[in-house]
């Protein structure tokens, strides 16, 4: 026989503890619970409720009612979580009329998984309001409102309008350039490039067929008509008296474009827009169009006053002749399909009154090949003539020759117009065969 040596313990909870957390769990479960972020409100019933709670004995031995943040986060529909934890909003800038306003910055939300339990918890099971405002961690964004106030967006600094036919496919391309470029900010010394901005001109982009130069025809091309937006912007970033950092005229004179200051563009091999906003303002690049017309305006703080000179048109050069051949004619058979026009040089100027007393004084030099007269002669069949057929008589006969005349040759198509107007003009842009020695940049 042992006698045994015990120690008398207490049970950790009471009753009562029991019955506290017993009366906050019915409490938590009685009716819904609604979390709110501004517009946002997440209601969860009390059936849901019921499923996150759980009980456990705390460190000093009484028993602890709380909400697992993981079931939160599971109750939570996907569409409103991410309404609740929204990013920080930068501050940009909108067109009000002839003005441009600031939208101010709005700082994000990060969803808090633990705060928004304990919020839970705490509404559920407590005697107030069963509907609260969701704390979580704030993210301020990277451009607020104070620094878009610094840029000086405050007025219009330069515009230039160019006008084109309506209601053809290049017109879609000089459109849709302007909506990609629509709304973009150039920050003081930094360099735009139009090339990088839009990327290539691809039917996934949104770009159709349109005008374009080709060893020195006119033809077809995805993004023909583009350089119609580019010598606009051109001649925006020109009086606004911004640095041109890079730019090069059409091959070809195209007389719907201020004579020599003007712009082309390609991708690759790449002909490109550049300039540098070298003032102390920001730039805000604005663009609206017509059926029939393009315009492209720059808001900022007036930097420079600019004028301008053109001067005559001189060096003139013949265009040369180009014979190609086509299976399309027959043999001997001749087609002028381009009628050639005479090449030029042009001078202009920029002069330059800077708000700060500086002056400059720039001088540029377009030089237009003479475009080429190309004429295709035919290698085809000749034209067949009618042969003279025997009568089907027993005896030999003399052949009648028939009667009907044979049929007359093809003429020539007609030459265009060696000076066509804008009208008519095919597009030549972009330039996919830029040639440096033939049209040197401008100097």
């Amino acid at each position: 026989r042992i006698e045994v040596t015990t120690t008398v313990t207490t049970p950790t909870t009471t009753p009562e503890e029991v019955d506290a957390v017993a009366t906050a769990a019915e409490r938590a479960i009685a009716g819904p619970v609604t979390l709110t972020r501004g517009e946002v409100r997440v209601t969860l019933t009390g059936q849901q409720i019921g499923t996150m709670l759980e009980v456990h004995v705390d460190p000093s031995g009484g028993l602890e009612l709380t909400i697992d943040p993981d079931t939160v986060l599971a109750l939570i529909p996907a569409e409103q979580f991410e309404a609740l934890a929204q990013g920080p909003v930068d501050a940009s800038f909108r067109l009000a009329g002839d003005r441009v306003e600031i939208v101010p910055s709005q700082d994000g939300f990060t969803f808090d998984a633990q705060a928004a339990a304990d919020q839970l918890l705490e509404a559920a099971t407590g005697t107030g309001p069963r509907t609260v405002e969701l704390e979580g961690n704030g993210a301020e964004p990277e451009f607020i409102t104070e620094d878009a106030e610094a840029l000086g967006i405050v007025e219009q600094v330069a515009t230039f309008t160019t006008q084109h036919p309506c209601c053809q496919g290049r017109v879609t391309n000089i459109q849709r350039m302007a909506d990609m470029v629509r709304g973009t900010i150039v920050l003081p010394g930094e360099t735009f490039s139009l090339n990088g901005h839009v990327g290539e001109r691809t039917t996934a982009a949104g770009f159709v067929g349109g005008g374009a130069i080709s060893g020195g025809e006119f033809v077809e091309q995805i993004g023909g008509g583009v350089s119609q937006f580019t010598t606009t912007m051109f001649n925006t970033i020109f009086f606004g008296g911004y640095d041109i950092v890079e730019f090069k005229p059409h091959s070809y004179y195209i007389s719907r474009y201020p004579l020599g200051r003007e712009a082309t563009l390609n991708f690759s091999p790449p002909v490109d827009l550049k300039f540098t906003n070298d003032s102390p303002h920001g730039i805000y690049i604005d663009t609206s169009y017509t059926d029939t017309s393009i315009t492209v305006t720059f808001f900022s703080t007036t930097y420079a006053d600019v004028e301008t000179t053109t001067g005559e048109r001189y060096g003139f050069r013949e265009p040369p002749e180009q014979r190609e051949e086509t299976d399309g004619l027959a043999l001997g058979e001749e087609r002028v399909v381009q009628s050639g026009r005479q090449g030029f040089s042009v001078d202009f100027t920029r002069s330059i009154g800077y708000v700060d007393g500086r002056t400059a004084t720039e001088r540029y030099t377009t030089v237009y090949l003479p475009e080429p007269r190309i004429i295709e002669v035919g290698t085809g069949e000749p034209a067949e003539s009618e042969t003279p057929t025997p009568e089907p008589e027993p005896e030999p006969t003399t052949p009648t020759p028939s009667t009907e005349p044979p049929p007359p040759e093809s003429d020539p198509e007609p030459e265009p117009d060696p000076e066509p107007t804008a009208e008519p003009d095919p597009e030549p842009d972009p330039d996919p065969e830029p040639d440096p020695t033939a049209a040197p940049e401008p100097t």
